[in-house]
């Protein structure tokens, strides 16, 4: 598989300027841009391929390009609602698998497709690309679809991120508090 590419960004945030602003009871709209940056690194720190979840926050579309079709094609990510799969054909033409001709599943390592028994494996163009699969995931489409303890320790390493902004030194180096690491554990992919 090819690197994933994000195709469509998620509706919203997890949490929001307003929330971050609550949770350091900051009430001056003065430092909102700087607020806004170090929500955005929070969150980025945790979601999507990059993310050290290896999981996606709210809803977001992914492409996901393979050498050829195989018996499973294993998915980066859990929580997928939807799959579309495409390929090259010989002749250097799009086609599109019918829905009915694959089953999205997962197991204790992610998520996957399968192909359903029967199904005829199309010849496709050889390139790294052939076959595409598209997806949405997350955890659905609204800031209160992301789990509880998730939105906390964005809160928290914002926060951390705001109050320790400064360049530190070996001997003022100030680790992600340790609240965080211990909201976010139960909810990192690990490999099986």
């Amino acid at each position: 598989m090819l690197k994933p590419i994000r195709t469509e960004e998620p509706a919203t945030t997890p949490v929001s300027l307003d929330e971050l602003k609550a949770q350091l009871r900051v009430q001056s709209n003065d430092e909102n841009v700087v607020l806004q940056s170090y929500l955005d690194a929070a969150t980025g720190w945790l979601d999507g391929y990059a993310g050290v979840l290896g999981r996606c926050l709210i809803s977001q579309g992914w492409s996901l390009s393979f050498p050829a079709f195989d018996v499973c094609l294993r998915l980066p990510f859990p929580d997928v609602s939807e799959v579309t799969i495409s390929y090259v054909d010989l002749a250097g033409s799009a086609q599109t698998v019918d829905e009915n001709d694959y089953q999205l599943l997962e197991d204790a390592a992610g998520a996957f497709v399968t192909f359903v028994a029967g199904f005829a494996v199309p010849s496709t163009f050889m390139r790294p690309d052939a076959v595409t699969v598209t997806i949405v995931a997350g955890y659905g489409d609204g800031a209160g679809d992301v789990p509880a303890p998730l939105r906390s320790a964005i809160l928290l390493y914002a926060a951390h991120l705001y109050r320790n902004r400064e360049a530190v030194s070996a001997d003022t180096l100030t680790a992600i508090p340790l609240g965080v690491d211990a909201l976010i554990q139960p909810f990192r992919r690990m490999g099986v």
